[in-house]
């Protein structure tokens, strides 16, 4: 890679001078398949805009098409690249390689086709943070209820256009980034299933070892009745406080952001299935950062849980990852006494678990919210802590897998996130050939 260049000046910045720029409608055509009486498929794959976040394609729901919502009409092909025209700023757009023949997105989507430009270099240029924020602006200037943009908007812009040998070198780099990423999420998800798995059948299925290493409840084991239902012999029902420090946020004013600093978690950094999302992250000076923690961090195997908006969402901290908490959430630490990070973070997950935060939920004038007083008292299944003391030896090490990719992943993306506007202004060079 070659870092020195002579650059010139044009209407999206300096570039180099053998970069042209041109209007992205004069590469691209934007929604041009939509689904009509000679659709040939019954059944969907369909992408909504919760689907997509921030470069990654979460899944799909398979829909027949007589059932699916009626903003189901985008068709979707490979290397299209999907980009939500509401509230740009959460960045719910994605690549969509390896597309079905039946794949269909929300109208919600502006779905790019790229015709004579390389489409993940398009893609690359699309998901800069500089023309998200540029889309933001616009958006967030909507006479509209919420902030939205055409998808002519889009049309009208410029993007750099190298030579297309460098276009292809310039989107490998950043791709293969983005595989690595991908894969080790796919990693993670694997993970991540083996340890609920355990967890639904030790405390769900109630098939823990007995005595004798021999699934409780399948081998004969006693049950007895109890408000959540039958649990084994010698379990209790208690609170979440039982075993668990239940801490709130502060309520004052939050501290300004920075580009950086230390961290301070938002309600949306509490990504899916307990995990942390870290690829955004809100920065603020250390003297703000004193202040605000000089109650509490939040840090290895705590976890931290939604008490507005996203009600009940939950991710987990990861060894050696500190951060301040930032407002509407709420730390679940478990006591000193009794390390219980795989436990509490799977009870949480669980689906009973989920249908006590629904019960304990309110509903206010404009968004739900959960007291941090009823989340001390989420009824609990409390088994002896010696059954408990079995599952995280035998979850623990899983979860420190998972740990291990999501800071790699961090690495990577951080790599990534410093590579994309240098390369994409060619303020560093891809060697070809």
């Amino acid at each position: 890679m070659r870092s020195e260049t002579r650059l010139k000046e044009t209407e999206i910045g300096n570039i180099p001078e053998d970069w042209d720029v041109k209007r992205i409608k004069d590469l691209v055509s934007i929604n041009a398949l939509t689904i009509n009486k000679s659709y040939p498929y019954t059944e969907i794959s369909y992408f909504d805009i919760s689907s997509v976040h921030n470069g990654r394609i979460l899944g799909s729901q398979r829909l027949l098409l007589k059932d699916a919502p009626s903003r189901a009409k985008r068709i979707v092909r490979d290397n299209d690249i999907l980009f939500s025209t509401v509230r740009p700023n959460l960045k719910h757009f994605a690549f969509a390689r390896h597309a079905k023949p039946n794949t269909v997105a929300s109208t919600g989507f502006a779905v790019i086709t790229a015709k004579n430009i390389v489409p993940e270099f398009l893609y690359c240029y699309l998901s800069t943070n500089r023309f998200t924020d540029y889309l933001t602006a616009i958006a967030d200037a909507h006479t509209s209820t919420y902030p939205s943009f055409n998808p002519d908007v889009i049309e009208n812009s410029y993007v750099p256009f190298p030579p297309d040998d460098e276009q292809k070198a310039i989107a490998k780099i950043l791709c293969d980034l983005d595989l690595k990423i991908e894969l080790s999420h796919q990693l993670n998800k694997t993970l991540e299933a083996i340890g609920q798995t355990l967890f639904k059948r030790w405390f769900i299925d109630f098939d823990f070892p007995n005595e004798e290493g021999k699934p409780y409840k399948s081998s004969g084991g006693e049950m007895v009745d109890s408000e959540l239902g039958e649990t084994p012999k010698g379990w209790r029902i208690g609170v979440l406080s039982d075993i668990a420090v239940v801490i709130d946020c502060l309520h004052s004013k939050k501290p300004n952001r920075q580009d950086s600093g230390q961290y301070l978690l938002q309600v949306y950094n509490i990504g899916v299935d307990g995990r942390l999302d870290l690829s955004k992250l809100y920065f603020v000076a250390n003297d703000d950062y004193k202040k605000w923690t000089k109650r509490i961090s939040v840090k290895n195997g705590d976890l931290v849980i939604s008490k507005t908006g996203r009600v009940g969402a939950v991710a987990q901290m990861l060894e050696g990852f500190e951060a301040g908490m930032g407002r509407n959430l709420v730390c679940i630490r478990h006591m000193k006494s009794k390390s219980l990070p795989a436990f509490l973070k799977e009870y949480l997950l669980c689906p009973s678990m989920k249908r006590e935060i629904g019960i304990k939920t309110h509903l206010g004038t404009v968004l739900k919210s959960l007291h941090v007083k009823e989340i001390e008292k989420l009824r609990t299944i409390l088994p002896p802590y010696e059954i408990i003391k079995k599952f995280e030896e035998l979850a623990r090490p899983f979860q420190k897998l998972v740990n291990m990719n999501i800071k790699s992943n961090l690495n990577l993306i951080q790599i990534r996130d410093s590579l994309l506007p240098r390369l994409m202004s060619g303020r560093s060079r891809v060697s070809i050939g």
